[in-house]
């Protein structure tokens, strides 16, 4: 019996130790999976953080290549754009535009410094068959990776400054014409005026003839009376 109960206490071990070894394969399949959660998330956060820094950065590319652009208006204001499309990077100076380099700038579109990590190129080319029409293209490229680039572009039209001078000398034109109505308007309250005082005349002759017909009137009764009187005397 001591034989029989001691081999089967010997059994009973081994039931446990199976469980033993079960736990031990969920604690590594635990372990495995938080191990991958914890790889996938950090992937997921360096690719956050890695279309957070192409987005920034495709934004001051952005910027970059619209302060070009104002920079070209604000000269088209005053100067004649270049008539010649083959120019590189067309700059003016000295009232002369010709080919110039690249500019290599910073996020502030400041140049030479340790920061400075775009390249701004741009063109200058007159639209066919358009008078004073251009074609003004700015690209800003950068490299994060790889290399990639932003391209603006926008019409710049000269002639809006000439149609500004033809509505000033119309305005003027309206005020000269403004000025002859005034003039006319004066010379016709002149001629009422005259008008005016030409009928007082008529009016004054009028009873200055009344006048002259009482008079007569009144001559005529004296005599009548003077004869009416010299035949009671006779």
């Amino acid at each position: 019996m001591k034989t029989q109960d001691r081999k089967s206490e010997i059994i009973r071990p081994g039931d446990s130790e199976g469980e033993k070894g079960f736990s031990m394969v969920e604690l590594l399949i635990s372990i495995a999976l938080f191990g991958a959660g914890v790889l996938a998330y950090g992937g997921m956060t360096g690719t956050i953080i890695g279309l957070d820094k192409r987005s920034k950065m495709e934004s001051i590319a952005v910027t970059l290549a619209q302060d070009k652009i104002e920079y070209f208006k604000n000269v088209a204001r005053s100067s004649e754009l270049p008539s010649d499309g083959s120019l590189t990077n067309p700059a003016l100076s000295g009232g002369v535009w010709d080919s110039s380099g690249d500019e290599v700038v910073d996020e502030l579109g400041a140049t030479g410094g340790s920061d400075a990590r775009y390249t701004r190129t741009w063109t200058i080319e007159p639209v066919a068959n358009a008078n004073h029409l251009y074609d003004v293209g700015v690209s800003v490229a950068w490299v994060d990776k790889s290399s990639r680039t932003e391209t603006l572009h926008t019409l710049i039209n000269q002639d809006v400054g000439v149609a500004v001078v033809s509505v000033a000398e119309q305005a003027e034109d309206d005020s000269a014409k403004d000025k002859d109505k005034d003039s006319d308007s004066a010379k016709d309250k002149d001629k009422d005026s005259d008008s005016a005082k030409d009928k007082d005349k008529d009016s004054d002759s009028a009873k200055d003839k009344d006048k002259d017909s009482d008079s007569g009137d009144k001559d005529k009764d004296s005599d009548a009376s003077a004869k009416d009187k010299d035949k009671d005397s006779d």
